[in-house]
């Protein structure tokens, strides 16, 4: 069987090459139909597009049915809200030609074809909007469309803008974000509604610090969508401190593309980042979810989807847990309840009822009709009189406020076009031969030049806040954050933050959010190492992003975001809370009322006055014999040194300052050099006199009491000249006591 767009595409350049692009003029081919109809494909006989005739006519490509790689066009519905988008450009369109004040004696139509969710059958459902002669083909169809809406991806956006810019046929699409279509050189027609990429790359990045992650890999489509988004985040993510281990590219036509989802879904493992980023369109994105289910990693990762994931989120096809938890960026959109109420109100049997309404309606109710030959025969009976709300999978769609407003753009920039340049065109003339004059006016003065210069000056309310064009095309809005969740039995996605594109700034309502299929309310963690304690720096290994942690020495304190150790200065110590700063040290030191130094004090008090009682004894019997051979002067001497350290206790309790420090250390170290002295000179004293008493009875020299005394007292001198404040000791033990301490703290006791 010959593939369906492989015929499209080659009737299509046939016509392409019998144009003659220098006349403009814009014949349409054979009758318009004169109502709505719909075109059955020839070989699966599904529906694949629906047509409503206006005197002003509007496309729109949207991926109604699924892709098959069988089939470039599948029997399955890419997801039931599909038929909500049909409806909303209907229920849009019918509201314009309602009301007069809005093109007022003119309608819209519109022609709504199928993309089938591939870019390459968007590109030949395109072929279908070229303006042509009378001498193109009569079998393939043609629609002098004004402008087109579609389509909802990038991929296909870009294929269906090439095609459209060299006719002149402006373009709005409603949720194609790649920022290759904001370049004007190549796409000058193409127009959308929702913000570029390079926006939501910052309000991702916002979302990751958010959360503290540092750490991340990434999955993008080739070809296209995804890559420029990639580059611009790889660009700036380093400067807000994220890491990124691994970038996967997949490309949807490559062979063997399930080993290809096994091998990166392989190289994640090993990378270890614990939160992915999608910059995937919808097979990709499947594709990664399904080698996720195979390898049993359900909850290994969370992953944070961009246009493609977020937009069709809801037909993951089997793998809605292993993306429970996911979060979902898309642009911002509310329900519009009369729109709601209008669909709910219709039913499959309606005489204009769309035509995919039915299978939307077995879908829902798991039902089949009579007329579905390849349904399940053991399916009930549809019943067309049923309310959808009672469907279990039903869900009103926040999209279709998107549609609404590209509509209302186009419907508004046609009038403000027609009124400035043909007011005339408004009154629709009676007979045959002036309507095709009339006709024939109203398409050269609606030409896509002048059209697409009206549309970038639109600025109006719409029903997701100010419309309005900048010089790119591109619309400023915002964005939401979507967690995917499994609630009350089914699959949902709740807002659970928003992300501004003029302020840049990120809301988040983190109570909201559920993580995994255990619906966690703790944040996972994604880094590529332990989080350090205060005191340590992160020590990177060589030609990675991963670290280590390294603890700094007891004197130091992190700087550079906890990347380097630096000493604190002299005499200060690190802020034991932060250890980021350095504060001056507070001496220890024991107070008056403390029952150690109460202690302490009696003791030396009873030695002072044992002391001044052994002094008293002394003097008084300054001349006895006993005394006399005791070295009366030198015992003078150990007398005072031991005086001297009961007295000196009460210097160490004082409260320290510079000169206690210094008496405290002078005078431990003199009051023991006075003891020491006066007993070694005494000591040698004893020795000589004994030892040279065995060959004389001459005295040696230096024996006198006076010579004991200047002996003595020249050894006291020599340790006071040691230590005294000249000689920098004080100072340099207190630094030795710093750089040796294995506390974190130092205490002083003087």
């Amino acid at each position: 069987m010959a593939c369906p767009v492989f015929h499209i595409i080659i009737n299509g350049i046939g016509v392409m090459l019998s144009l003659s692009l220098l006349d403009g003029d814009l014949v349409e081919a054979g009758n318009k139909p004169p109502a709505s109809f719909v075109d059955f494909d020839r070989n699966s006989g599904e529906v694949h597009r629906f047509h409503e005739p206006g005197d002003l006519l509007l496309g729109a490509i949207l991926p109604i049915h699924d892709y098959d790689e069988r089939d470039p066009c599948g029997n399955k519905l890419r997801e039931t809200g599909v038929v909500q988008h049909v409806e909303a450009l209907r229920y849009a369109i019918d509201l314009v030609n309602r009301n007069q004040s809005i093109l007022p004696g003119l309608t819209l139509g519109l022609v709504v074809l199928d993309d089938c969710a591939t870019s390459v059958t968007a590109l030949g459902q395109a072929l279908h909007f070229m303006p042509i002669h009378s001498t193109a083909r009569e079998e393939f169809d043609f629609y002098p469309v004004i402008g087109v809406i579609g389509s909802e991806s990038s991929p296909a956006s870009v294929m269906i803008a090439n095609v459209l810019g060299m006719f002149g046929i402006p373009q709005i699409s409603p949720t194609a974000s790649s920022d290759l279509l904001s370049d004007k050189e190549r796409f000058p027609y193409f127009l959308r509604m929702v913000p570029p990429d390079r926006y939501q790359v910052h309000s991702i990045i916002d979302l990751i610090q958010h959360f503290n992650w540092t750490y991340i890999s990434a999955v993008y489509s080739k070809g296209g969508f995804g890559e420029s988004a990639l580059e611009l985040f790889l660009d700036i993510a380093p400067k807000y401190g994220i890491c990124v281990g691994s970038v996967i590219g997949i490309k949807q036509s490559e062979r063997n593309k399930w080993a290809l989802f096994d091998q990166a879904l392989n190289t994640l493992l090993d990378a270890g980042a614990k939160v992915v980023i999608l910059f995937t369109d919808q097979d990709v994105t499947r594709g990664i979810l399904k080698a996720t289910k195979q390898a049993r990693l359900t909850d290994s990762f969370v992953w944070i989807g961009s246009d493609g994931m977020g937009i069709n989120i809801d037909d993951l096809d089997g793998v809605e847990e292993e993306a429970l938890g996911a979060l979902l960026f898309k642009s911002y959109s509310i329900e519009v309840a009369d729109f709601r109420d209008y669909f709910e109100s219709l039913r499959p049997t309606d005489r204009d009822a769309n035509p995919w309404m039915k299978a939307m309606w077995a879908e829902l109710f798991h039902c089949r009709w009579d007329h579905d030959a390849d349904s399940d025969r053991n399916l009930a009976r549809c019943d067309p009189s049923l309310d959808i709300t009672l469907a279990e999978d039903y869900f009103p769609e926040a999209a279709n406020s998107i549609l609404i407003d590209a509509v209302n753009v186009f419907a508004k920039a046609l009038h403000d076009l027609i009124a400035t340049r043909c007011p005339h065109s408004f009154n629709r003339p009676n007979w045959e031969k002036s309507a095709r004059t009339w006709k024939y006016s109203l398409q050269n003065c609606t030409n896509g030049l002048h059209l697409l210069r009206y549309l970038r000056n639109i600025s109006f309310d719409g029903h997701n806040g100010r419309i309005e064009f900048d010089q790119n095309g591109d619309i400023l809005g915002m964005y939401e954050v979507l967690n995917f969740q499994h609630k009350d039995g089914r699959y949902v996605t709740e807002q659970i933050a928003l992300w501004k594109v003029d302020t840049e700034k990120l809301s988040v309502n983190e109570s909201e959010i559920r993580w995994g299929r255990n619906h966690s309310q703790s944040v996972p963690t994604s880094r590529c190492g332990d989080l350090c304690r205060r005191g340590q720096v992160y020590s990177y290994y060589k030609g990675t992003c991963c670290w280590e942690c390294r603890t700094c020495r007891a004197n130091e304190i992190t700087m550079d975001n906890a990347t380097k150790c630096v000493d604190c200065p002299l005499f200060e110590w690190p802020d034991q809370q932060t250890f980021d700063r350095c504060r001056p040290l507070e001496p220890y030191y024991l107070r008056w009322h403390h029952p150690a130094v109460i202690v302490f004090v009696l003791l030396s008090t009873l030695g002072v006055v044992y002391c001044t009682i052994v002094f008293v004894v002394y003097i008084t019997h300054n001349n006895v014999r006993l005394i006399k051979s005791t070295s009366r002067e030198l015992a003078y001497i150990i007398l005072g040194g031991v005086t001297l350290q009961y007295v000196l206790l009460f210097i160490v309790v004082s409260k320290p300052s510079t000169f206690v420090c210094y008496i405290t250390y002078m005078g431990f170290n003199v009051s023991f050099t006075v003891v020491y002295a006066a007993l070694l000179t005494r000591t040698n004293r004893i020795y000589r006199i004994f030892y040279a008493g065995k060959r004389t009875k001459k005295l040696p020299p230096f024996t006198s009491p006076t010579s004991q005394v200047i002996i003595a007292l020249i050894l006291i001198g020599i340790q006071i000249i040691k230590r005294s404040p000249l000689s920098g000791d004080v100072e340099h033990l207190i630094f030795f006591a710093i750089e040796h301490s294995a506390d974190q703290t130092v205490n002083f006791i003087l």
